[in-house]
């Protein structure tokens, strides 16, 4: 190498690899990643805080939760401002995306939210993560996978990359 360029590697290990490829090609995703059912957005403004939600506090909202979902059935509310997760304090949505991350399907998490200017704990089971992409494909389990052609490069199946390069 050159002294003027800085060597950097980067290794996964084939195990971990093989289990995305093989949930790729099978279902279109990786299977097991945790959601929440909801979408987050961060306030630093008290103005807008105010306006779209009716409360001046600053700090990550819940702009909306799926219909059907564990986070609709638990209670969760769009508007509501997360205060906590499983006792951290939450101060931006990139935080609730790295404690979720770190979670999986089934997991139980402990939400401390603000609603109507009181606090209350919401234990929310987290589910599984289906890109919309997949979701219209009956490409959700290993059966349907069969009846799609198994999702192989030499014909019928769904590929998961067709969108972007085509076929």
């Amino acid at each position: 190498s050159s002294a003027s360029i800085e060597g950097l590697c980067f290794a996964i290990p084939m195990s971990h690899a093989m289990t995305v490829i093989d949930d790729l090609i099978n279902y279109g995703y990786v299977r097991g990643r945790a959601d929440t059912g909801m979408d987050f957005i961060d306030l630093s403004n008290q103005m807008y805080a105010w306006y779209y939600y009716g409360n001046n506090e600053t700090g990550v909202y819940i702009s909306s939760v799926d219909n059907g979902s564990s986070a609709e059935e638990a209670g969760f509310r769009k508007g509501d401002r997360v205060v906590s997760i499983d006792g951290k304090e939450i101060t931006s949505s990139t935080e609730i995306e790295t404690l979720i991350s770190d979670k999986s399907a089934g997991d139980k998490v402990s939400f401390v939210i603000s609603r109507g200017g009181k606090q209350a704990t919401i234990e929310l089971t987290l589910i599984e993560e289906i890109p919309e992409s997949v979701q219209g494909t009956g490409k959700s389990n290993s059966s349907s996978n069969s009846q799609n052609g198994g999702g192989n490069s030499q014909g019928g199946g769904y590929n998961p990359f067709s969108e972007f390069f085509g076929r």
